[in-house]
């Protein structure tokens, strides 16, 4: 069995990396960093108030939130990257690495994209690296949660060749008193042999 590289040692070696989009434009594909900041708060203030309130876990807008992200940057708990235009970061994809032995093989995963660049292949290419990356962190398997009521995201996801594996009743509610089923959607990504960075995992 072929060795894996670290986590650590693929982003330095593998990244910043240029990749075409589906409508043949490029995005700079990098790992998040302690000065992103600024540029993360600005592409999540393009996001619709309601769209965060029903979708988001965190005031992804909050200084010290984001903050605290940027300030603790770990590949090996949470794996970031960002897509950028120029200095404008358009997406931000991450796989947060469970801390629990029993799933520490198991990732989860979570995307944001700037609706200006939505329908355009970024969050595609986003999270077909983070998928090539994730056995590099010791994963096995990425999952995602999506209440029923996000059609596009469970669209792009299965695009994505995750699979549904439940259902769970009543286990989102939104910001405005909405309650919402939640699709359990995974995807394995094996980690016997090194993978091609920038495929579809």
């Amino acid at each position: 069995m072929q060795t894996l590289r670290s986590i650590e040692q693929v982003l330095a070696e593998e990244y910043p990396q240029t990749v075409t989009t589906r409508d043949g434009g490029a995005v700079l594909l990098r790992p998040l960093q302690r000065n992103d900041q600024e540029a993360l708060i600005r592409m999540f203030r393009t996001i619709p108030s309601q769209e965060q309130g029903r979708f988001f876990r965190d005031p992804v807008t909050d200084p010290v939130v984001v903050a605290e992200w940027c300030n603790s940057i770990d590949p090996t708990s949470v794996l970031a990257i960002v897509a950028l235009d120029g200095e404008r970061i358009v997406a931000d994809g991450t796989v947060h690495c469970s801390s629990s032995q029993m799933k520490h093989h198991v990732g989860a995963l979570r995307l944001s994209v700037d609706p200006a660049y939505r329908g355009r292949g970024v969050g595609g290419v986003v999270v077909a690296h983070l998928l090539d990356l994730a056995p590099y962190a010791g994963l096995e398997w990425v999952d995602a949660e999506v209440s029923t009521n996000e059609v596009g995201a469970l669209r792009f996801l299965e695009q994505m060749r995750f699979e549904r594996h439940g259902v769970l009743p009543d286990h989102a509610q939104d910001g405005l008193g909405g309650v919402f089923d939640v699709v359990l959607m995974a995807r394995h990504v094996g980690r016997e042999i090194e993978r091609d960075i920038g495929g579809q995992g």
